[in-house]
């Protein structure tokens, strides 16, 4: 019996549960405050499985894009685990739909700030970019890991929930990214200096 721990705190703090490579249990987060329930849904979802975090063999966690805090939850959450030898695999939310044959399509997520990230494929060429709220139009499909008021786009979260063979895969080629943030760490927390 293989289990998988799936963690995506990209934008809400979503958690899975897989066993032989099917979803046994998912729950989609929705709280602000992602933080202060995060352990405890997770503890929640083993233990109405019968299951102990001991024998939790893998995570895979969505690796971004998302904010510096945000993601943090789950790769700390993830490095405990490493430890004590929890195989930690991840992809980024972006290049989802590419994995499952999109070739022409941009991905959009809010990036604070007042500023989308987008990541446009092109014939499966990928090129990225932040760009300012009032200035974005795109005339591709349109994918998220987030919901907008205003912006229609086909969600990358449910094409995971129903493609999980993307994670046995990822598993199985131990591909791992690193985390993606929206900025570099120096532009997101850089403090403007006083005027005199």
């Amino acid at each position: 019996m293989s289990l998988t721990l799936f963690l995506d705190t990209t934008s809400n703090a979503h958690i899975g549960l897989l066993k032989d490579g099917e979803f046994i249990g998912f729950e989609k987060g929705s709280e602000q405050k992602a933080s202060q329930k995060f352990h405890y849904r997770v503890y929640e979802l083993l233990e109405k499985n019968k299951l102990k975090l001991a024998e939790i063999k893998h995570i895979f966690q969505m690796a971004g894009p998302g904010s510096y805090t945000g993601m943090r939850l789950s790769e700390g959450f993830a490095n405990i685990l490493e430890i004590n030898d929890t195989r930690v695999n991840s992809l980024y939310h972006f290049e989802i739909p590419s994995l499952l044959g999109e070739m022409d399509y941009t991905f959009i997520s809010n990036a604070f700030k007042k500023e989308y990230f987008i990541a446009d494929y092109t014939d499966g060429q990928l090129s990225k970019s932040l760009v300012a709220h009032k200035e974005f139009q795109s005339h591709k499909k349109l994918y998220s890991h987030e919901a907008f008021e205003d912006i229609e786009a086909s969600s990358t979260l449910e094409l995971i929930i129903q493609n999980p063979q993307l994670i046995e895969t990822a598993i199985q080629n131990d591909t791992k990214r690193e985390l993606y943030y929206y900025r570099a760490l120096d532009d997101e927390f850089k403090v403007k200096a006083a005027q005199s």
